[in-house]
């Protein structure tokens, strides 16, 4: 199943909202092992 994006239902105002207000539930990432180059 997809993961869920849940907001916080205390959060009443619009202007209230922060990046804490917000959450995936059920998100699994996956596991990156590959090297990439890069240049610097």
């Amino acid at each position: 199943p997809a993961p869920k994006f849940v907001m916080d239902p205390s959060v009443t105002d619009f202007y209230r909202f922060t990046r804490d207000s917000f959450s995936l539930e059920g998100y699994e990432p996956h596991p990156f092992e590959d090297k990439i180059p890069v240049a610097i």
